[in-house]
């Protein structure tokens, strides 16, 4: 029996080897990368939640990337994509957060019950893909910073941030302005 991280190991092994990956949504089990400064990860990040057909997860420690902000804002008016995030309470309450615009316009908002921050960063489309990695959807984080985005499909991978992201929400606590 294969063990997950070996099964990973040899997904991603599998996917570094083809020469160019397709854009969202990707084929089961394939992987695609972004790294900036060299790509334009805010775009990347924009199609793929632009690809939501049913639902988008999101667990982001700061949100204040007007782009991201919009592509969200605009799968929300569509009123049938479900949009759920758990963000960080410190962050989502900065000056330049975005958060309180999505919470006043009704997506459903927690905040990360832990004893530090809530420091993760991935987003969940459709329960079929997964985007994780370094960045904050922050407006420095595609501006000033080096920066690494993965998105995947892998099934083993994705099921597991499911899991992960179901827990965060059912222990979070809800929204309330600061």
């Amino acid at each position: 029996m294969m063990t997950k991280s070996l099964l990973c190991g040899v997904a991603l092994t599998a996917a570094l080897s083809q020469s160019a990956l397709a854009g969202f949504p990707l084929e089961v089990g394939q992987f695609d990368f972004c790294f900036e400064p060299y790509d334009n990860c805010e775009e990347k990040l924009v199609d793929f939640i632009n690809s939501a057909q049913e639902r988008i997860d999101i667990a982001i420690y700061e949100l204040d990337d007007r782009a991201v902000f919009k592509a969200i804002k605009a799968k929300f008016k569509e009123n049938k994509i479900e949009i759920r995030l758990v963000v960080d309470s410190e962050k989502a309450s900065g000056k330049k957060s975005l958060v309180s615009e999505l919470a006043d316009m009704g997506v459903k908002i927690r905040f990360g019950k832990q004893k530090g921050h809530m420091h993760n960063k991935f987003t969940i489309v459709d329960r079929k893909t997964v985007q994780l990695g370094s960045s904050n959807y922050a407006e420095h984080s595609f501006s000033r910073n080096q920066e690494n985005m993965t998105y995947s499909s892998h099934p083993e991978l994705v099921s597991q941030y499911v899991d992960y992201y179901q827990k965060l929400w059912k222990s979070s606590d809800p929204y309330s302005a600061k």
